[in-house]
């Protein structure tokens, strides 16, 4: 007896021509919900990033499955919606980082001025660290600011500019002597810590 035809299997190219544009659909709108957390992290952004890296593990575990259960029929053609999932990823990485890199350039001059007015108010007591209160116009560009000039006068000076829910923070580390003495307080309090400038530091917890 012949199979009625909305029971025919689907024709092997369109399965694949299917998957892939279910794969390229599920990583575009993965890498779109993902790229804000890269230049400005908040709890709303990170909620969004939350939901890209949920698109991206179906589309990860929808790759998988392709790739497994029509191996024997495309053989090596099976692994073209995995490469396109993995390929997403790494570019996703690297334009969040371009993006975190852009924003950075952008605000810089203005970093660059408030530890200049720190400086110049001369607000430190040697090797204390004290809050530093943002002026109105300063105010958009991070939530915190501690600053600290040790006996040897050299200025370090952290700048919160990110959160995120539970614990997350971000930010970065002005060094006037060009790093972060291992042990010294600014080391201690941020596990991970990238040179993003000379004497610029890029911080997260």
């Amino acid at each position: 007896m012949s199979r009625p035809p909305i029971l025919q299997p689907k024709p092997a190219k369109r399965r694949l021509v299917a998957c892939v544009l279910a794969i390229v659909a599920l990583c575009a709108l993965s890498a779109a919900a993902e790229l804000p957390f890269a230049s400005s992290q908040n709890e709303w952004t990170q909620f969004l990033g939350m939901l890209g890296f949920g698109l991206y593990l179906l589309a990860l575990g929808l790759s998988l499955f392709f790739a497994w259960t029509e191996r024997r029929q495309f053989r090596l053609l099976a692994m073209i919606p995995l490469l396109l999932c993995l390929g997403s990823c790494a570019a996703t990485t690297a334009v969040g980082r371009a993006a975190r890199q852009a924003h950075f350039e952008r605000q810089l001059p203005r970093y660059r001025a408030l530890v200049e007015r720190i400086q110049a108010e001369n607000m430190l007591v040697s090797g204390k660290v004290v809050p530093i209160p943002l002026a109105q116009a300063e105010r958009d560009l991070g939530y915190g600011v501690l600053a600290q000039q040790d006996t040897n006068g050299v200025l370090t000076v952290e700048l919160l500019t990110g959160g995120g829910f539970p614990v997350i923070h971000s930010g970065y580390v002005y060094s006037s002597s060009g790093r972060i003495e291992p042990g010294s307080f600014f080391d201690q309090r941020w596990p991970h810590k990238m040179e993003v400038k000379p004497k610029w530091f890029r911080i997260s917890d």
